[in-house]
């Protein structure tokens, strides 16, 4: 009878085990809705960009500039408490803080942005490959997306709808300055918005 007592211990064991490691791994992402991605609800002090830490994304709505970081390229990101700001988005308080991204070359660069107040004083993010955004042979650090005020109208396939096509100035931390029109990836209203994921 112990045998059979100790044997069912050991199983239920192993079983909550599994059932811990796999709660573990189970991530809460959320993406934030394009469509809403200019709409705060409630916002206090200076406007700052917002960043998305999981994607390792900055989005400047108003201005609709785009940063992104080549979590390939990332040894990790820093994120400082800045203010006690807060602004309430997407069913989140965010608050304003100093992001410093270390790359794997040696070299940072610094933000001021707001970010989901959830990571508290100080947070260290470890790059998530399985997240990022741009493609994998990408040599680039990061990307800066600057959208213009030069707009042409096209008729996109895939939303079945004639949309504006914006022209783009484009900045890499490799030199690279250049313009050139991208197709957005949205049919909703805000046209201005690209395909890149904003996961925080």
């Amino acid at each position: 009878m112990k045998t059979v007592f100790y044997s069912l211990l050991i199983g239920v064991l192993f079983i909550s085990n599994i059932y811990s490691c796999t709660k573990d791994e189970t991530t809460n992402d959320n993406y934030a809705d394009v469509d809403q991605s200019q709409i705060v609800q409630s916002r206090s002090g200076t406007y700052y960009p917002f960043n998305y830490p999981v994607s390792q994304v900055t989005l400047d709505d108003f201005k609709v500039i785009y940063t992104i970081q080549n979590q390939n390229k990332l040894d990790s990101t820093v994120y400082i408490l800045h203010s006690n700001d807060q602004s309430f988005r997407y069913g989140i308080y965010w608050q304003v803080y100093n992001v410093i991204y270390h790359y794997k070359d040696g070299t940072k660069l610094k933000e001021l942005v707001n970010a989901p107040k959830s990571l508290g004083n100080r947070y260290l993010k470890i790059p998530d490959i399985n997240q990022n955004q741009l493609n994998i042979g990408n040599p680039e650090n990061w990307v800066m997306l600057y959208k213009t005020k030069k707009s042409d109208k096209y008729f996109s396939e895939w939303c079945g709808k004639e949309l504006n096509r914006w022209t783009w100035k484009v900045t890499t931390s490799l030199g690279v300055n250049t313009t050139q029109t991208i197709d957005p990836t949205n049919c909703g209203g805000y046209h201005t918005l690209l395909q890149y994921s904003l996961i925080f």
